[in-house]
């Protein structure tokens, strides 16, 4: 994650780790964390790919933005999902994009165990 950081940053013209850090507030030092492998929250990871306009499932997954998710979904699971598609129903964009931000990373985290 910490490379597709740092490939981001040169393609905006961020020269500096502190920038993108200031840019993102966020404190001195926290890309640090990232870089020695610590996952950071799902608020930071937002702030960092806000800033770099990329999605949160870019710099967690490397993949493009058209799915998170692998074609291979049990037809069970098909209930879930449309559970959470009804509760984005109606969001503002700013808190759809929160939303799927955060269940990106969820996913991310349950795909690290």
């Amino acid at each position: 994650m910490y490379e597709r950081i740092l490939e981001e940053m040169e393609k905006n013209g961020i020269r500096f780790v502190a920038e993108l850090e200031r840019k993102a507030g966020l404190s001195n030092g926290a890309l640090k964390h990232i870089k020695s492998g610590h996952a950071p929250s799902a608020d930071k990871l937002a702030r960092i790919a806000d800033v770099l306009g990329v999605s949160v499932n870019y710099l967690l997954t490397g993949k493009p933005d058209d799915d998170p998710f692998d074609d291979t979904t049990p037809p069970d699971v098909y209930e879930k999902q449309n559970k959470v598609l009804r509760l984005l129903d109606g969001l503002s964009d700013e808190n759809y994009k929160a939303a799927i931000d955060y269940l990106t990373f969820l996913k991310f985290k349950e795909d690290m165990k």
